[in-house]
Formats: C-alpha cells, structure tokens, sequence
C-alpha cells in the first residue's frame, strides 16, 4: 500500500449471495484510486477429477455489478466517451456526404442550360 492509494469502503455488509472484488488502480491526479465491484452469485454443477459431482460459486453475468460511487462515474465517462466518439464519427461522415452531395447538385446545375422568356412576348432568350 504506497502513501497515495486510496481504497473504496463497503458502507455495510457484504448482502448474501454476493461476493466483492477490488478492482484495478486507477490513477487520479497523484493518487492511485481502488474501488470495489459487487457480483451477484449462484451455483453451479460440476464434475471434480474423481468424477464425484459438486458445487461451486461462480459470477452471474446475467444480473449488473454493483460498484463503488467513484468506479461508477469512472465507467459512466468512459461510456460516455465511445459514445462522444461514435456521434463524432457519424457527423463527419454526414458532413462528408453533405458535401458530396452539394458537389453533385453544383455539378448538375452547371450542366443545365438556362433560358429566360420574355414575358410579353414568350420567346426565349
């Protein structure tokens, strides 16, 4: 434990069926931050090398982690940081197809002849 490191705290116990593990340091400034996930458990069968069946405790990935409050918002901004990205990408990619467009319709217009009629008299000019 350097002098630096802080660790989350569980505020009660741990519920029943849960199990708690630390999670990897995070750097915040000149302090290295350790927070906590919480893990729902159940059973599961297996077969042991004598071939004699038994139980065991392993995650439930069906049912979310629960985290401390500094390692929650930690993973909400890298969410919300793909997430940034990917609008990003999608509006360069639209202004990208703007541009082509307004390009081809340029294009077009120039292609195409103009004719003005002479209102009192309909002939073109």
């Amino acid at each position: 434990m350097a002098v630096n490191d802080e660790y989350a705290m569980l505020s009660g116990p741990i519920p029943t069926g849960f199990a708690v593990y630390q999670m990897p340091g995070v750097q915040l400034g000149d302090h290295t931050f350790f927070g906590w996930k919480m893990v729902k458990q159940k059973s599961e069968s297996y077969t042991d090398e004598d071939g004699k069946e038994q139980e065991r405790r392993v995650d439930d990935d069906s049912v979310p982690a629960v985290y401390d409050g500094t390692t929650q918002l930690l993973q909400d901004n890298a969410e919300k940081a793909k997430e940034i990205a990917s609008l990003k990408a999608a509006n360069e990619l639209t202004q990208q197809g703007l541009m082509e467009a307004v390009d081809y319709l340029s294009a077009q217009l120039a292609k195409t002849p103009t004719t003005v009629t002479d209102t009192s008299t309909g002939e073109a000019k």
